[in-house]
């Protein structure tokens, strides 16, 4: 079979993708003696919901309804898996697959920036670009993340050179519908670059398709709305309202609190290199496109939507643990760059575009790095902590850090943090947890004991908890090298002490457990 210059690159750069997958996967196994956990506890959220979506019900209890999920489709995806039987690997496909299709499309898109130049530079930039490429869409952490955040990706991909595929031909294609819907299904920041592409379709007098197109994400969003009302839920998952400032403010509805909250976002996030870059991209974007003239046309529907797209990142979106929210982005300013930098002489282009990809690739270098020790420290914490709630002491506990504790755990746990508890979430909305709320949040829910981060609960514990424990573990991913255990019910303690007793002795070597006597 002949393949094209550009197909070897595509095929390559999938292949560099996959095996570093596969290395980065078993270098984290290494580090946990062979057990497979993911480098962050989120994704075990997804898989609690999931597992509780199979059984008829919508949290990270049976018996209670809550939205901790940051997606809307996801948890159903993964639910899908466990079906399967893909169990606790579900995640990590729906990361690989995705992340290869992205890896695909994307160096497909930059490949002819490269094709044009020949000789030793031009083999130089070539290969550089591959791994660059991937560093720069974070593709070398996502996967172990278990999020979302590949199949984001994939779908913007899809809205990028669908209206690509438009300026061309005039013809709105199923890749930019599908992409169009699917994209914030899969993550609300989707909302973005959708909102971009149909305004640049009904700018351009495509009435008829950014109507439909408009109407049914409107109804897919509505039918998910109407069914969180339903379950006593609000509009935005819990993760949204609880981790997003300016969401959670605009949720309150204070246009003037809102405004404030968008500029403090602004202000924090442009002293951020993700967000200078993405900044600096839609400029490189914005003047590149006059100096296309004729050939600028094809381009001028994704261009728009770019700017767009990447300005609402930098005002609204935000940074977390391991950059995992604007690789969207810069999958769009790399495919819209690409294109752009055709005005340029061939040498300029690719040099150029390789002084894009640099910085992005050196903002996500550490996160590569990070992941097989985060791996480990989900071990020697979480999975430590899931292995005591579920094996040595099973029984209803209060927690701030909820997946999973909660994942294949019958019992129930309450999450004060507020992901997995719609009361709690509330009550935090309000201002800090008072000891008396939590102690009448954790009465309701009859839990027996807490495992938590104490430095979250800036009022202090309730007075009649005991600390029975500390589990200390060093410090790479988790939110705190601290796990305190209380006893809430004085009548355990004999078994509590039993259980810890037992515990210890399993706990990885870098996992201390230090007992303490209750009053």
């Amino acid at each position: 079979m002949n393949f094209s210059s550009q197909q070897k690159y595509q095929i390559a750069s999938t292949l560099v993708f996959a095996m570093w997958t596969v290395q980065l996967v078993l270098r984290a196994m290494e580090f946990t003696g062979g057990v497979f956990v993911y480098s962050i506890d989120d994704p075990y959220i997804h898989l609690s919901v999931a597992e509780n979506i199979l059984l008829g019900g919508y949290g990270i209890n049976a018996n209670e309804f809550s939205s901790p999920s940051s997606s809307i489709l996801y948890p159903f995806l993964v639910a899908g898996m466990l079906a399967l039987g893909a169990g606790d690997l579900g995640p990590l496909i729906l990361n690989v697959l995705p992340g290869m299709a992205v890896i695909w499309l994307i160096s497909g898109a930059i490949w002819p920036v490269f094709e044009r130049q020949s000789g030793p530079v031009a083999r130089v930039l070539r290969i550089l670009s591959v791994p660059l490429m991937i560093l720069a869409l974070n593709m070398t952490a996502l996967p172990l993340t278990g999020m979302e955040h590949p199949l984001h990706i994939l779908a913007t991909l899809w809205i990028a050179l669908g209206l690509l595929r438009f300026g061309k031909t005039g013809r709105v294609g199923v890749m930019l519908g599908i992409g169009i819907l699917l994209s914030p299904m899969i993550r609300f920041e989707g909302l973005a670059f959708s909102g971009a592409a149909l305004l640049v379709l009904l700018a351009m007098g495509r009435w008829r398709p950014a109507i439909a197109l408009g109407a049914a994400l409107t109804a897919l969003l509505a039918t998910y709305v109407l069914l969180m009302k339903f379950l006593g839920l609000p509009a935005l998952p819990s993760s949204v309202l609880t981790k997003s400032g300016v969401a959670e403010t605009a949720y309150g509805g204070d246009f003037a609190a809102i405004l404030s909250s968008v500029w403090d976002n602004l202000i924090k996030k442009l002293s951020e290199l993700p967000d200078l870059i993405l900044t600096v991209c839609a400029l490189l974007i914005a003047i590149s496109l006059p100096l296309l003239g004729q050939a600028g046309k094809a381009i001028r529907p994704l261009a728009v939507a770019a700017i767009m797209a990447l300005l609402a990142q930098v005002l609204f979106g935000r940074e977390d643990i391991f950059g995992r929210y604007e690789n969207y982005a810069n999958a769009i300013a790399l495919v819209s760059l690409a294109l752009c930098f055709t005005v340029f002489s061939t040498r300029s282009a690719a040099i150029m575009l390789t002084f894009v990809l640099a910085p992005m690739a050196y903002s996500h270098f550490a996160y590569w790095v990070l992941t097989p020790p985060s791996a480990f420290n989900t071990f020697g914490q979480q999975y430590q902590m899931h292995l005591f709630a579920t094996r040595y002491f099973p029984h209803n506990l209060v927690a701030n850090d909820i997946g999973l504790v909660s994942y294949q755990n019958d019992q129930h746990v309450l999450d004060i943090y507020g992901l997995g508890s719609e009361e709690a979430r509330k009550l935090r909305a309000e201002g800090p947890l008072q000891p008396e709320q939590i102690k009448a949040l954790s009465q309701k829910a009859g839990s027996d004991y807490a495992m938590i981060y104490t430095h979250w609960l800036t009022n202090g514990v309730p007075d009649s908890w005991c600390l029975a424990a500390e589990m200390n573990t060093p410090r790479v991913s988790a939110a705190h090298d601290t796990v305190s255990i209380f006893l809430l019910t004085p009548e355990l303690e004999p078994e509590m002490r039993a259980a810890l007793s037992e515990f210890a002795t399993t706990l990885p070597a870098t996992t201390d457990l230090t007992e303490f006597d209750c009053p």
